[in-house]
């Protein structure tokens, strides 16, 4: 459970940084990445629910 919660607060994290890169720059190529980062986060969430 404990690794379950530790991983929603990186996912909110990375939501965060994603949000501030897109306000700060939309074309950002940064996004990308951050955005593929938080993707492989979200699945490895599902997958331990």
């Amino acid at each position: 459970m404990v690794a379950a919660i530790e991983l929603e607060v990186e996912i909110e994290a990375l939501r965060q940084e994603m949000y501030q890169l897109y306000k700060n720059d939309p074309s950002d190529p940064q996004l990308v990445t951050v955005s593929q980062i938080l993707d492989q986060l979200l699945n490895k969430l599902m997958l331990q629910s």
